[in-house]
């Protein structure tokens, strides 16, 4: 049996009206898009360890 997507699973979670204040991105590399497009309205605290990777996810989440 097919498990839900990461997309498909924080959509559920929106619709059950879930209340998230906040989002998490530990690795961040270069977005996460499945919390971009469920929570693009929360505050995102983005954690990347590589400092060469901070312009990439500065246009992405510009």
């Amino acid at each position: 049996m097919r498990q839900p997507l990461k997309s498909e699973a924080l959509q559920k979670l929106r619709e059950l009206r879930v209340p998230v204040g906040s989002v998490i991105d530990v690795g961040v590399l270069s977005g996460t898009e499945a919390l971009i497009a469920a929570y693009g309205d929360c505050k995102h605290l983005l954690i990347e360890p590589v400092a060469e990777y901070a312009p990439r996810i500065a246009r992405i989440y510009g």
